[in-house]
């Protein structure tokens, strides 16, 4: 099993992802720092969508985008939260 960090400071804010990947698989994902997005709770249904799915880049952003889609972001965009999490997860594959 591998784990990946990966932070990242947005326009305004700070994006930190923490990513636990076994196999190809990511078992699990944490997002968090000091960004703003609307609804909040947009963060917590990534996170579900993410638990279990390959740990493919390509999956990874499809994923984030399709879920991030109808967000309002203030400081940052969904391509950071892209960067960030595609990221955490590269680290976690070659841990």
């Amino acid at each position: 099993m591998g784990e990946g960090y990966y932070e990242y400071k947005a326009k305004k804010g700070l994006i930190k992802a923490k990513a636990m990947v076994f196999g190809n698989r990511i078992e699990s994902i944490i997002i968090s720092g000091d960004f703003m997005i609307h609804p909040e709770e947009s963060i917590w249904e990534l996170e579900k969508a993410l638990k279990g799915s390959i740990a493919d880049p390509n999956v990874v952003e499809q994923v984030v985008r399709e879920k991030l889609n109808n967000v309002e972001f203030i400081g940052s965009s969904v391509d950071d939260f892209v960067h960030v999490i595609k990221k955490a997860v590269e680290v976690a594959l070659n841990e």
